[in-house]
């Protein structure tokens, strides 16, 4: 992949990272598998030599210098908007950073000021907590924050967000807000490039980001070798501070670049000890020296000695990236508490793991299988065509087949296919409104074909097994994907009525309103109480309203169905008595010409 500088990016899990601070937009290609060699260095020049650091770096300096376009009635927090040929940068800066270290809980924030944790918070993440400092900076300033939003929400203009030291927390939770309401397929998601800046979010927030393949990648953070601010928070006892994003180390030996949250929290503890020797460096000046000096260096660097704690041909990339931020036997020899090679093996566990755990998701991905889920459809309609073919229906030969071969392969094909929708029904409760509503929307027409096709088969099974009240002990996920159909129709256009019947029957739950009436009849013959369900009045004018509208499949009007054998049934109870537009229409088999 070349972008706009001319430097090849080879190793392919850097993509997601590289395709932002690229010009274009366009998605990036499917990643090969996972390497073994870190590729940290390579990606850290790359980020260090992109436009959008150099750009956000002098979009804060004029911020800083001219105390921003705008000045907020806190006075702390101050932002500019600078339109440049390919993005637009928006940039932050907080005057003071107190160096707090509580984290405030969502609970006691005002939602209405904090919008984004609605956004966020999800069955899995019901709650969470984020830097105190950088809420209240949020929160004095949200008349203006909600103006800005306003502006860029919509997501037409490809946005750089960036702030340095507390300016950069800000950032983030900007970002947050935005990437909550955009859909990934229509917007330009926005990038969030951040100078020094503090740890934002605990545990909780992490995993709710990290459920979002995107909104991780989104994230840029750049911390600097002298820098004690994006430390502070990793290195206090006990600390609930997590990171997210891909964070960039910059040192007057090089760079590296890790994503891997444990990882980033081992390096910002081991390199405590340089931020804290010597001079200080908090300012913007050293970020802006720090990408001078490794645009100069641009050619990433290997090993350069024979490390003697190197025991694995894994170590040598990490090996590399940790000599690039300074910490290698030599450069540190003063450091009689740090093992150089634990360290080592210690951020490989951790790189390992994340592959590890990435791989597994992606694995488990509903959406990686979805081909695989067509071919079980196609079966099921194969099956459907035959038993139409029989005479009976295939809601009736699977109920009293069950034990056939054929059967049981159709067995197979309903649990692979239930299983799959269950995990993406899960999968969308899981995420934030806009990118929940997003999902079912992508799956909204293969999901409501599956409800229709396979719910008649858990129902024939629910009542084979001697159930009562179907709709009382339905299976959750059929009743979510039906309410996503009935969101859709709310917004969708007014279609033309059919006019032809329709193949599968629109109430997935028909044959469990046939059930019911069957029910009815029965205690009706046996002299027993009348169920509160199936009276025949109702499901007649049930029936004939599917009729007119030619949402109910001619399969149920098969000599061998169980809607005949009720029919017939309750015909013969009310032998020459009975009026109803119903009555009149089975009687006089008009039926036979509903097509």
């Amino acid at each position: 992949m070349l972008c706009g500088h001319g430097l090849e990016i080879k190793i392919h899990y850097t993509l997601s990272v590289t395709s932002l601070l690229c010009v274009k937009q366009d998605p990036p290609k499917m990643a090969s598998p996972a390497p073994r060699f870190s590729s940290g260095m390579e990606l850290g020049s790359f980020v260090a030599a992109s436009d959008a650091v150099t750009q956000s770096l002098e979009t804060i300096a004029g911020l800083k210098i001219s105390n921003g376009s705008l000045s907020v009635p806190s006075g702390r927090l101050r932002y500019t908007v600078s339109a440049k040929s390919n993005c637009t940068i928006v940039a932050f800066d907080v005057q003071e950073f107190k160096g707090e270290v509580g984290l405030v809980p969502t609970e006691s924030l005002d939602k209405k000021k904090f919008p984004f944790i609605d956004l966020l918070c999800c069955k899995t993440v019901p709650a969470f907590s984020i830097h105190q400092e950088a809420a209240e900076a949020f929160e004095s300033s949200f008349a203006e924050l909600d103006s800005l939003y306003t502006q860029y929400v919509d997501g037409a203009k490809l946005l750089v967000i960036t702030g340095h030291s507390l300016g950069g927390s800000v950032a983030s939770l900007f970002t947050l807000w935005l990437l909550g309401r955009l859909d990934p397929a229509k917007a330009k998601l926005p990038l969030c490039i951040t100078f020094g800046a503090p740890l934002t979010c605990d545990e909780r927030l992490l995993k709710a980001i990290s459920q979002r393949s995107i909104w991780d990648s989104r994230f840029v953070h750049i911390v600097g070798e002298l820098d004690p601010v994006p430390r502070l928070l990793a290195v206090i006892p006990s600390s609930l501070y997590k990171p997210f994003g891909t964070y960039l180390f910059a040192s007057q030996f090089g760079c590296a670049c890790f994503n891997d949250p444990d990882s980033v929290i081992t390096l910002l503890k081991a390199t405590t000890h340089s931020a804290g020797s010597g001079s200080q460096d908090s300012s913007l000046q050293h970020y802006d020296r720090a990408m001078v000096h490794l645009k100069r260096n641009i050619v990433a660097k290997g090993v350069s000695g024979n490390e003697e704690w190197i025991i694995r041909p894994q170590q040598v990339g990490i090996a590399s990236q940790l000599e690039a931020i300074g910490i290698s036997s030599r450069s540190w020899p003063w450091d009689r508490n740090t093992d150089i090679g634990g360290l080592c093996g210690t951020l490989e566990g951790h790189e390992q793991a994340g592959r590890t755990s990435m791989a597994k998701k992606n694995a488990m991905d509903p959406s990686k299988r979805l081909n695989d889920m067509k071919i079980n459809m196609a079966n099921l309609e194969w099956y459907i065509k035959k038993t139409q073919e029989e005479g009976t229906g295939y809601y009736d030969t699977y109920k009293k087949n069950y034990s056939h071969k054929r059967e049981q392969e159709v067995m197979k094909y309903k649990r692979l296919l239930s299983r799959y929708w269950k995990e993406i029904v899960a999968q969308a409760e899981q995420k934030p409104q806009a990118e929940g509503r997003a999902l079912f929307t992508r799956y909204i027409g293969s999901g409501t074909n599956y409800r229709r096709m396979v719910e008649p088969l858990d129902i024939a099974d629910f009542y084979r097994q001697g159930g009562s009240d179907y709709h009382s002990n339905r299976p959750e996920h059929y009743t979510r994907l039906e309410e996503w159909l009935d969101d859709a129709r709310v917004v969708e256009e007014v279609k033309a009525p059919r006019t032809a019947a329709c193949n599968l029957t629109e109430d997935s739950c028909f044959w469990a309103r046939v059930e019911e009436a069957i029910a009815w009849c029965r205690a009706l013959r046996d002299g027993g109480a009348e169920p509160s369900k199936g009276h025949p009045a109702e499901f007649g004018q049930y029936v004939m309203s599917l009729l007119r509208e030619k949402t109910v499949s001619s399969g149920i009007f098969l000599t061998g169905s169980s809607f005949m054998r009720w029919w017939h049934e309750y015909n013969s109870i009310l032998l020459v008595h009975g009026h109803s537009e119903f009555i009149w229409y089975m009687r006089n088999r008009q039926y036979m010409n509903y097509q």
